[in-house]
């Protein structure tokens, strides 16, 4: 098994290598620019991924390439675990380049409450649960509004209201019953 292990890590040794010959070559390649994010994410340099894949984001907004700016802030806000503020702001810049970005809509659902901006999260959960195919999520995204809105927003007719759609989609749930 340890030499399973070797013979991975020398491929991508090498794999970078070439990946930063390329970019010596041709510096405003995207596509190589965001494998060597993903090679210092993988290396667990989550700072400079973080920053490759901010540079790669706003060079593709730039370009008018929207859906793979979203992509590249969303990646980079993985790389963002210890600082809440900037992870909520890379992953708001995904939802305002790719608006059904379910994965980063998740994402803010369980992040802004912690910054004490419930009805961003309210907001973001209903976007999510009308996005979702799967009604497992709409009702997660759903529960979590109507508690938002009941403990800390103040609003028991909006939360009676997530309560009943998630009703909609499962008369049995206990939680809204």
């Amino acid at each position: 098994m340890l030499a399973i292990g070797v013979a991975i890590s020398e491929v991508e040794v090498e794999f970078g290598r070439r990946v930063e010959a390329v970019l010596e070559a041709q510096p405003e390649n995207l596509f190589a620019r965001s494998v060597r994010a993903s090679l210092y994410a993988r290396a667990g340099s989550g700072d400079e991924a973080r920053a490759q894949y901010e540079q790669v984001a706003r060079a593709h907004r730039r370009d008018g390439r929207r859906r793979f700016a979203g992509l590249a802030y969303r990646s980079a806000s993985d790389q963002t675990t210890e600082e809440l503020q900037s992870r909520v702001r890379l992953l708001e810049e995904a939802i305002a380049l790719r608006p059904d970005d379910q994965i980063a809509l998740r994402e803010l659902v369980h992040a802004l409450p912690m910054l004490g901006r419930a009805s961003a999260a309210v907001r973001a959960a209903r976007r999510l649960a009308s996005l979702t195919e799967h009604p497992e999520r709409a009702i997660e995204a759903r529960v979590i509004a109507a508690q938002l809105l009941e403990n800390e927003i103040d609003d028991q007719a909006g939360a009676k209201r997530e309560w009943e759609r998630v009703l909609k989609i499962a008369p049995e749930s206990r939680e809204a019953l």
